[in-house]
């Protein structure tokens, strides 16, 4: 064999090792942006509410980079709480808009997220400071906590 044909095959070989390099790359960031939380789609009902009240949550998907939620609880026939909900998508960057609990919007920040749930945060809310949603056996289970206290409601779909 050649000089000239051994450095020929290790160009080859370079180039095949920087495609598969590069095609592993872009194929796992693209993965990380369509985690797409479907699964949050519908109308949902609190299983482990106070006695005498009804929670709901219902989920629409807006586009493939926002879906948006309205939560409410029902006393009886009145409306004891209301939010608006929106899971926004930034390039990869998903964040939760929050608005109808305090004047302005507020933000939380994804720091984690698989197939099947995700949890932001943000630090300067006085409370939550965390929310999370996971999707178990056919179940919404959401948590809303600091670091003192947590709130966990479970929600089954509404037929």
């Amino acid at each position: 064999m050649t000089l000239s044909y051994r450095i020929t095959i290790k160009y080859m070989n370079l180039k095949i090792l920087f495609i598969v390099i590069t095609f592993t790359l872009l194929t796992s960031c693209n993965k990380e942006q369509k985690l797409q939380p479907d699964w949050l789609i519908g109308n949902w009902v609190r299983e482990n509410d106070t006695k005498g009240q009804n929670t709901f949550e219902n989920w629409t998907k807006f586009s493939s980079n926002e879906y948006r939620g309205n939560g409410y609880t029902l006393k009886k026939k009145d409306t004891i709480f209301s939010e608006k909900l929106r899971l926004l998508n930034n390039n990869g960057n998903w964040k939760l808009e929050v608005t109808g609990v305090n004047s302005q919007p507020t933000y939380f920040n994804f720091i984690a997220q698989t197939k099947t749930g995700f949890i932001c945060e943000n630090k300067k809310n006085e409370f939550p400071k965390k929310i999370s949603y996971n999707y178990v056996k056919g179940k919404l289970i959401a948590e809303i906590s600091d670091e003192s206290q947590k709130i966990q409601f479970n929600f089954r779909r509404k037929n």
